[in-house]
């Protein structure tokens, strides 16, 4: 049975803005001198805002410092939104429209506040895409738990097995099949690495949403 709804991620995986908190992260602590442990900041993707700063305070020990940096941090996000250099990833829009047009209902699911996701899809003229949003506002746990994707179901009126998720991460690739819904896991990286999401749930691996929503039509998944 052809799916009736597809829900987004944002970060990473709609919208290119994994890499600029990156940048920021690193930008805020060589702005204080910190060299962090190869790797660290990288762990942050999928993660929620509030266990990203638990990571930095818990690394240097110091609660107050890891606000200092997140503020460093977010000045550097600010700049760069307001500059349109964070810009929706190749084929975000174009996916959302052609599954509205088949008749789905567009879905956001996102650990990232409202305040965040409305600034972002604003600046890209994204915002009229999604007929429901689903946030870290919403939900009392955030991915890998499903609650955010069991509340996006709810928003819409669907059942699992009507939807189809679209993640850039094992995080939220977890947080869709505990829902009990399909994922198509969509990353540059992890496509170059070769590393799959094993699960039955997953419809595959795939470089670009392009790539996914091609293999979704093809095999008449939507």
């Amino acid at each position: 049975m052809p799916k009736k709804v597809a829900i987004f991620d944002m970060d990473g995986l709609f919208v290119d803005s994994e890499r600029v908190y990156a940048e920021g992260w690193h930008y805020g602590f060589k702005h204080f001198g910190i060299t962090p442990p190869e790797g660290f900041v990288e762990s942050f993707t999928g993660h929620s805002a509030k266990s990203n700063d638990a990571k930095v305070a818990e690394l240097l020990n110091d609660v107050d410092f890891a606000k200092k940096i997140r503020a460093v941090r977010e000045e550097y996000y600010q700049i760069k939104l307001h500059n349109g250099e964070i810009k929706l990833k190749k084929f975000a829009k174009e996916i959302a429209e052609k599954l509205k047009e088949k008749g789905l209902k567009v879905v956001l699911a996102s650990s990232s506040s409202r305040a965040r996701i409305d600034e972002l899809l604003s600046q890209n003229g994204a915002s009229h895409l999604f007929d429901a949003i689903v946030c870290a506002d919403h939900v009392q746990k955030v991915k890998p738990d499903p609650e955010i994707y069991l509340v996006a179901l709810a928003s819409v009126g669907a059942k699992a097995e009507d939807a189809i998720a679209f993640e850039d991460t094992f995080i939220g690739a977890t947080a869709a099949v505990r829902a009990g819904i399909d994922v198509c896991l969509v990353s540059e990286q992890l496509y170059q690495e070769q590393s799959p999401f094993d699960h039955e749930q997953c419809q595959g691996l795939f470089n670009d949403l392009e790539e996914a929503y091609n293999y979704l039509e093809a095999n008449q998944v939507c």
